[in-house]
């Protein structure tokens, strides 16, 4: 009998039919391994995991990167891989020109190396513009990485150079359009988030310094990554500087007099739109259309309700975001990060200068006396003037987040710095928060009006702890110097003690008969008041002849666990495992707050004095799991003391009111 016409060969339906191995992809499309990479990264393509991967593999449980057999179909009709075949094949024509020594014909196929363009790429990928913003932190996170990167192949200098021109220009953009949300400093570098079109944007720039390639990292790949960033974050700035009005690519609106040398160099001229700080050429005038709009919002805002106020909250903070430095005047000195600075202060209204010697573009001296604000992050500086507020970065960035002019004094140059909250928070069930994001929490939720009051009384609750470390610190330097003089006066102590307790004695024989009156009322007294508490608290039950006391607590918790458990005798046996690590990464979470809270209390108690260097830098303490045997004298233990605890109660004395207790055994001594 031969096969029915319905089935089919094994490997020809179903999830083996659906998938392909790469080595197979690669031999179909005729490529290396490179060339196949650079070709997934362009178009988007990337393995899956199958839901079964050895049905997948036709057997086979060695692990092996599948692709969809479709998208290998698309691949095979594209013309980025006949660029990438002629580029081959000219590398190959190259390499013998060169072996033969052959110059003019060396020249001639550089001169004809194949251009390509990702232009049609970067569409198929993001058919609309809002599809590109949504992914834009992968590439901005890339770019701004490599703006510092050393140049070395396979990453070249014109790579590094539009990476940079990339980065000016959306910086232009985010300082134009004040869409500055958050900025954070970490070991990493620095967080940013941005508001575009309605979509978050978080994305990480690097600390100002040139970054070293570990050896483990493919830059190959890394390239090709980079390649098509380069080529879809060029089409993004486009946009985003139309909508701001602004000329593309950037232009300064006043082209500077540059004389002899300077004239000819280039990098002048990047300068001036890589500080940030210089008015640039726009399509159109400028119309004061966004102060008519803040206006116009404020007095709407003016006489209404609570409702609408919590309605528009985000709205309102936004605008008080953008108007949070106007009338303030910034001098960043040279050790601080200028970049960083200027993005935030003039994204937020602010006026910023430097040194000429450190950079181009500054637009006042250091000695105007219109400066109300001097950024320093060293201890020691020359010139003071009395008219500004000297400040810290972190003054900067903590305004930012809680959109309020922070107190200067808590970020003086020589003050020890209050901790820098991160303004990602985590609103996880259980996770530990310390009392300083408590503070940030409220400063965010609260109005204009209410944030005043907040502040003073955070600075009042500041002063409040200062002055009991002082006293603290007081008392511990009194005991200190006390212990050196108690050793001469112990002599002269012991003799008059010694007189002391002669006369204590016999004053003691004379009041301890009134004491003892006075105990036994106090005790009275003391029975009285827990007989009530604990009639509150405990409630009794008669269960099978005999009288036990239940808490109401305990028995609630032990419902509650009894719940949770059926709960879980109930989950299906597919989701039990999902169950599991959702139970685990809770517990886990728990148990790092805990942790945390521990930490948190033992620094508080190391700044009073209370605990040694030794105590606090001591691990934690692991709980050991006990054996059966432990286990079981616990219980025993525990039951003892609850027996005990019974025979104390009131219920236990009441129990036989009015009845004569007769002794278990008759004594019969007596009579005889």
């Amino acid at each position: 009998m031969g096969r029915p016409r319905n089935m089919r060969k094994k490997g020809e339906a179903g999830e083996a039919a659906r998938f392909i191995s790469r080595t197979r992809a690669i031999r179909k499309l005729q490529l290396g391994l490179q060339a196949f990479n650079r070709v997934c990264i362009v178009k988007g393509i990337f393995p899956i995991e199958p839901k079964n991967r050895i049905k997948a593999q036709k057997g086979d449980s060695k692990y092996r990167p599948l692709y969809l057999k479709k998208d290998i179909r698309f691949l095979m009709h594209d013309p980025l891989i006949t660029t990438i075949r002629h580029e081959e094949a000219l590398r190959k024509k190259l390499a013998k020109a060169r072996h033969l020594r052959d110059v003019y014909k060396e020249q001639l196929i550089k001169r004809n190396k194949p251009v390509y363009r990702l232009d049609q790429n970067v569409l198929e990928r993001y058919p609309t513009f809002i599809d590109a913003v949504k992914d834009l932190a992968d590439p901005l996170t890339m770019i701004f990485l490599f703006c510092n990167i050393q140049v070395r192949p396979p990453i070249y200098e014109h790579h590094v150079s539009r990476c940079q021109r990339l980065k000016t220009e959306f910086l232009t953009y985010v300082i134009e359009a004040r869409c500055l949300t958050k900025a954070f400093i970490s070991t990493k570098g620095y967080y940013y988030e941005v508001e575009i079109m309605g979509h978050r944007i978080v994305w990480t720039a690097p600390h100002n310094c040139v970054t070293e390639v570990p050896p483990n990292a493919d830059m190959k790949i890394m390239r090709h990554f980079l390649e098509f960033y380069i080529a879809m974050l060029g089409f993004v700035n486009f946009r985003l500087l139309a909508k701001v009005d602004l000329r593309y690519p950037l232009k300064p609106k006043v082209m500077p007099r540059l004389k002899g040398p300077a004239k000819q160099d280039l990098d002048n001229l990047k300068n001036l739109m890589a500080s940030l700080n210089y008015p640039l050429e726009k399509t159109t005038e400028d119309s004061g259309e966004s102060k008519d709009d803040t206006e116009a919002t404020n007095r709407l805002m003016e006489g209404t309700s609570e409702k609408t106020l919590k309605v528009y909250a985000d709205r309102i903070q936004s605008e008080a975001r953008r108007g949070l430095f106007s009338g303030l005047k910034f001098f960043i000195n040279p050790e601080c990060n200028r970049e960083s600075l200027t993005l935030v202060i003039r994204s937020c209204g602010g006026e910023v200068s430097w040194p000429r010697t450190t950079f181009p573009c500054s637009t006042y001296k250091e000695d105007d006396q219109c400066v109300t604000h001097q950024i320093v992050d060293r201890p020691n500086f020359d010139k003071k003037y009395l008219t500004r507020f000297y400040v810290q970065p972190q003054w900067v960035y903590d305004s930012l987040n809680t959109v309020t002019l922070q107190p200067c004094q808590s970020y003086l140059p020589d003050v020890a710095l209050p901790p820098h909250i991160c303004p990602f928070l985590k609103n996880f069930e259980g996770w530990y928060v310390p009392p300083e994001e408590e503070d940030f929490r409220k400063l965010l939720d609260a109005s204009p009006e209410e944030k005043e009051t907040l502040l003073k009384e955070m600075a009042r609750q500041k002063q409040q702890k200062l002055t009991m470390l002082k006293a603290a610190n007081e008392e511990k330097s009194d005991d200190e110097s006390g212990s050196d003089l108690d050793s001469d006066e112990d002599k002269y102590d012991e003799d008059e003690n010694e007189k002391s307790d002669d006369d204590e004695k016999k004053e003691g024989k004379d009041n301890s008969d009134v004491d003892a009156k006075d105990d036994e009322d106090m005790e009275v007294n003391d029975d009285q008041e827990d007989e009530e508490n604990e009639k509150e608290e405990m409630k009794d039950v008669v269960v099978r002849g005999r009288e036990r006391f239940n808490n109401k607590k305990v028995e609630e918790s032990k419902e509650e666990r009894r719940e949770i458990r059926m709960r879980t005798l109930m989950i299906h046996k597919k989701n039990k495992k999902l169950y599991h690590k959702m139970k685990t990464k809770e517990n886990k979470r728990l148990r790092r707050s805990s942790m945390l809270k521990d930490r948190r209390e033992a620094i508080e108690l190391h700044k009073m004095g209370k605990i040694s260097d030794d105590q606090l830098e001591a691990p934690p303490k692991t709980k050991i799991k006990k054996t059966f045997s432990e286990r079981r004298a616990k219980l025993y233990r525990d039951r003892v003391r609850s027996a005990v605890k019974f025979a104390k109660s009131p219920a236990n004395k009441n129990r036989y009111k009015g009845e004569t207790k007769k002794p278990a055994i008759a004594d019969t001594r007596d009579d005889k």
